[in-house]
């Protein structure tokens, strides 16, 4: 467990408050893993949300996607957006990709709510810490919404992928 940071106040409220239910204020937002694969846009699912910090100790979302179909299917790859003001952006193109909100509001929903939301996810290669790896670049919204779908696993994608 993360202490907050001495004399700011905690964004995730008391340690007793609901850890399945995330809020964000986007008014001032604009709108708008490890592996390696070709750059490109992928079907996606959102398999985990997670509330954690930055290593520079800001409050963040960890949203977890799969990949639902074609060569690379059940890979999973993590996207971090911070809960600062100058990294709202990001918060916002996600919420608004997985239909849970808009920019210019404010965005309340359960993890459950969340979970199981398709998407669109453009992969890129990117250098971190001296290794090429692949990195969700941006969140689009899926073509046929963003679902929920039902029935995917993606432990066994790779068995039976997800029709795109």
């Amino acid at each position: 467990m993360h202490d907050s940071v001495p004399g700011m106040p905690n964004p995730f409220g008391a340690p007793k408050d609901n850890d399945d239910e995330f809020s964000v204020d986007l008014s001032e937002a604009p709108t708008g893993g490890g592996y390696l694969i070709p750059d490109g846009d992928y079907p996606a699912l959102l398999v985990d949300l997670r509330k954690g910090f930055s290593k520079n100790g800001n409050p963040q979302w960890i949203w977890t996607f799969a990949i639902m179909s074609g060569e690379h299917a059940g890979k999973e790859f993590s996207l971090f957006t911070a809960l600062t003001p100058s990294a709202l952006w990001k918060v916002a193109e996600t919420v608004e990709a997985l239909g849970l909100g808009k920019g210019g509001t404010v965005s309340k929903f359960i993890k459950n709510e969340a979970l199981s939301r398709r998407c669109i996810i453009s992969i890129r290669k990117e250098t971190y810490n001296g290794q090429e790896r692949s990195s969700i670049a941006k969140v689009l919204s899926h073509p046929d919404g963003p679902g929920p779908v039902t029935g995917f696993n993606p432990k066994k994608a790779s068995d039976s992928p997800v029709s795109f």
